[in-house]
């Protein structure tokens, strides 16, 4: 399948992605925090992936808690299922990247649109924590924001990669 955008939607992509890639892979970060759990510390270890900084309320909505009441069950899901779960956001960011990476001007191939799907899904929940959208009110609300406020800027990302996720998904 082939897209048609402009090279700076591209590289608006593109930094959004490597921000993402940044944000699951706990690359950057300062703190040297390693997680209780030895296996955990030890699985990420091995796949490269550095512990994630659990205070930043996008981690808890990209990994949400599947055991709420129980946090034993909870660390031991995460203990299973965490570093997967990373390597295959850090995958479909890199597939994304790659097929940006060989545009020609404003014709993007896409290699799968699975990985595609999936990114830009990711990019808006991220965006979504970082903009306080809790509710449909809450998405109603940005709209209100206007020039020269940087969250008016923001508020026409996520919009845009809504329209983005909308034709992959048609498409699929």
């Amino acid at each position: 399948m082939r897209l048609r955008f402009a090279p700076e939607y591209q590289a608006i992509l593109a930094s959004l992605l490597e921000q993402l890639g940044v944000l699951v892979s706990g690359s950057g970060r300062t703190e040297t925090a390693t997680p209780d759990d030895p296996f955990l510390a030890w699985s990420n270890e091995l796949a490269g992936l550095e512990p994630m900084d659990r205070s930043d309320p996008a981690i808890e909505r990209l990994f949400p808690a599947a055991y709420r009441e129980d946090w034993q069950a909870q660390a031991e899901f995460s203990r299973l299922t965490e570093t997967d779960q990373r390597l295959q956001i850090v995958r479909n960011v890199q597939q994304v990247l790659d097929d940006l990476g060989a545009a020609k001007g404003d014709q993007v191939d896409v290699s799968e649109l699975e990985p595609w799907i999936k990114a830009v899904n990711m990019l808006r929940l991220t965006l979504a924590v970082r903009l306080n959208v809790q509710t449909a009110d809450d998405l109603d609300a940005l709209d209100l924001i206007e020039e020269p406020s940087p969250m008016a800027y923001l508020v026409r990302v996520m919009h845009w990669l809504g329209m983005l996720l909308e034709t992959l998904v048609t498409k699929a």
